[in-house]
């Protein structure tokens, strides 16, 4: 583990181990749907990096998602008496 991994996992107290690998797998999973799209680039530092971006499709999706949570915790909200 090397870099920005080993820094997560020593600062989560090793609970971020394995965290790189859910994010890639999430991202992979993102990019094959048409909700991002990927380039690679130069870092900051003149590293090959893999940058992301929304999609026309994500944007989409996200205001979905988000729609979609809102009404859930407004609910949630109603049953607890919080409204």
């Amino acid at each position: 583990m090397a870099g920005p991994s080993r820094s997560a996992c020593t600062r989560s107290r090793g609970h971020a181990h394995g965290a790189a690998g859910v994010a890639l797998s999430a991202l992979h999973r993102l990019e094959r749907r048409g909700w991002i799209s990927a380039e690679w680039q130069s870092s900051d530092n003149n590293r090959r990096a893999k940058y992301y971006a929304l999609t026309r499709a994500g944007h989409r999706q996200l205001r979905t998602e988000t729609d979609d949570w809102r009404r859930l915790t407004a609910v949630v909200d109603l049953i607890l008496g919080m409204r």
